[in-house]
């Protein structure tokens, strides 16, 4: 099939959806796919894409704007049967062209539903809505927030969970050794943090727990990987001014953006995930959890549909800084206690969560609704 693909800006900074294009993309060509990509904004992720898709074109903007039916005009000569969107901004310019060259228009949720303002935009949002061909979403979660918020019909919205390639994520055969290349010994526990920092990710609620682990004569080391995107630096600021006040910066390391984040999960001993909002999936869970290390995380959004079975317990309510605690004094031994835990956790993800699964599944969708 030949796919257009509508991104965004194309840069690992961004998070978890700027993965799962990449990979989606990735496995789209491998199976002999052909696609066309376009974008607005450039970033690192941009040779990669040059080299894997047909064509890469660069717009203006997705937005309605001045240029904006030049941009159009730009997509429509390309040849195509289908167009594929990841990014809310982009289904508004993704419909038109699908109406124009009479194409289906499928689009992949991974964040919870937006609620827009105005009555002009409510018009053009639920015009927008109605005309989509198909719906993935990357958890239960949020196809019922979708479905609650925005009513959209059920039966046009198909769970399709986020998968990553378990050959970029292992289980490390000397965690001593990159443990000594980042200056920590393995006397010492390590908690991880990776991701964005913005507010309702929750940072500090884990800042506020070492600080609880270190009194209670634990020799800890919080490394946080991530730097704000969306709400500028003042929360990155707030963090480190907490940790200064806490007197935690001998425990606490901030490493800015990590690309490749494999060696700090494989240098962990938990990874946590403390988000206050709906988190739509939260693939650091499943990265961490392929290197073998397992994971403590809010009972929040898609996080209970990653950590199910024998995992469900590592989870605790949103800000609830007392069972945190509780359960990381619990987990932070588990290479004695549970020797064999790593191995589960990456188990847990072969089963569920490994792209060739989950893509797989995303491509029989496809096809099938493109008959």
């Amino acid at each position: 099939m030949n796919i257009i693909i509508l991104a965004g800006t194309l840069s690992t900074e961004l998070g978890g959806i700027e993965k799962c294009l990449l990979e989606t993309c990735t496995y789209l060509v491998r199976q002999g796919h052909s696609l066309v990509l376009v974008y607005d904004t450039a970033g690192d992720q941009l040779e990669t894409y040059r080299q894997l898709c047909t064509s890469v074109i660069c717009i203006k903007s997705f937005k309605v704007g001045i240029k904006f039916m030049d941009d159009v005009k730009k997509i429509l000569n390309q040849s195509a049967d289908l167009i594929y969107s990841h990014y809310y901004d982009n289904f508004f310019f993704g419909i038109l062209i699908a109406r124009m060259k009479k194409i289906k228009f499928f689009v992949h949720l991974h964040l919870p539903a937006p609620v827009e303002t105005g009555q002009l935009k409510k018009m053009k949002q639920a015009w927008t809505l109605s005309h989509i061909d198909q719906y993935f979403a990357v958890s239960q979660a949020v196809k019922t927030d979708w479905i609650s918020i925005l009513r959209v019909s059920a039966d046009r919205i198909n769970v399709v969970y986020n998968g990553i390639n378990l050959e970029n994520f292992k289980i490390s055969d000397d965690i001593t050794a990159i443990r000594e290349k980042w200056g920590i010994d393995d006397s010492t526990k390590v908690i991880s943090y990776v991701g964005r920092l913005e507010d309702y990710k929750g940072v500090e609620h884990l800042i506020h727990v070492v600080d609880q682990l270190r009194q209670s004569k634990f020799k800890i080391k919080l490394i946080i990987a991530g730097k704000s995107i969306i709400s500028g630096n003042e929360y990155e600021y707030s963090l480190h001014h907490l940790v200064d006040r806490l007197n935690l910066g001998s425990c606490v390391q901030f490493v800015g953006h990590v690309a490749n984040s494999e060696e700090i999960y494989q240098l962990s001993d938990i990874l946590v995930v403390p988000s206050l909002w709906l988190e739509a999936f939260g693939l650091v869970i499943v990265e961490a959890m392929a290197c073998g290390i397992p994971v403590i995380a809010s009972r929040v959004g898609g996080i209970p549909e990653i950590l199910s079975g024998d995992f469900q317990s590592q989870m605790f309510e949103p800000g609830d800084e007392n069972h945190l605690f509780q359960l990381l004094k619990k987990s932070l031994d588990w290479r004695v206690n549970d020797p064999l835990l790593g191995k589960k956790c990456r188990k847990h993800v072969m089963d569920y969560f490994s792209s060739s699964k989950t893509l797989h599944k995303l491509e029989k969708l496809i096809l099938e609704d493109c008959q």
